[in-house]
């Protein structure tokens, strides 16, 4: 028999970069069902204060940010560590595209892709990597 409560996540604190829409959004709602704290991060404050609010927590929960910047990612990382304490839970869910043909992409769409999409999840996971191995 499957029981939820081998699936539990209560005590734990999430941060979901790109929570404030789409999968991100689902994930972060998944992971307050589960009992976590959930956190999210991501450019665009309205969306991140909706998901907020249907989080339905006590807490600060919106950090908005630019993951793009590794400066950016570090003031997110203490913003949420002077507010939560250690984070337990990183899920890197930004991402963007551009839809055209290939042969009509500049070179500053295909960099702000790279930016958002391998970039921004890299320096995410070593800047608050860097804090969990420590701990």
């Amino acid at each position: 028999m499957f029981e939820m409560k081998q699936f539990r996540l209560d005590g734990l604190t999430a941060l979901v970069i790109g929570g404030g829409s789409g999968i991100g959004r689902e994930i972060a709602l998944g992971f307050r069902s589960a009992g976590a704290t959930v956190l999210v991060s991501g450019r665009d404050e309205a969306k991140l204060a909706a998901v907020s609010g249907e989080l339905g927590q006590a807490v600060r929960a919106s950090y908005p940010g630019d993951a793009r910047s590794v400066s950016g990612l570090a003031k997110i990382a203490d913003a949420i560590e002077a507010d939560h304490g250690a984070l337990s839970i990183l899920v890197n869910s930004q991402g963007t595209t551009t839809i055209k043909p290939a042969l009509e992409f500049s070179e500053g769409e295909y960099d702000a892709i790279l930016d958002t999409n391998l970039k921004s999840v890299f320096f995410a996971c070593t800047t608050f990597g860097r804090r969990m191995v420590e701990r």
